[in-house]
């Protein structure tokens, strides 16, 4: 994920870590295993 993060960086210019774990919660093509990985590392 964060190799992705990065490359939404340099898509979206400044995005920070918690923006980019939301935007991939609400899309359809997440998979359901990332996003409960999203979810606990949002809960940290």
């Amino acid at each position: 994920m964060i190799n992705h993060y990065k490359a939404w960086i340099n898509a979206y210019g400044r995005i920070s870590w918690k923006e980019f774990l939301t935007k991939l919660l609400s899309m359809q093509e997440t998979g359901s295993w990332v996003k409960e990985v999203i979810e606990t590392e949002l809960k940290k």
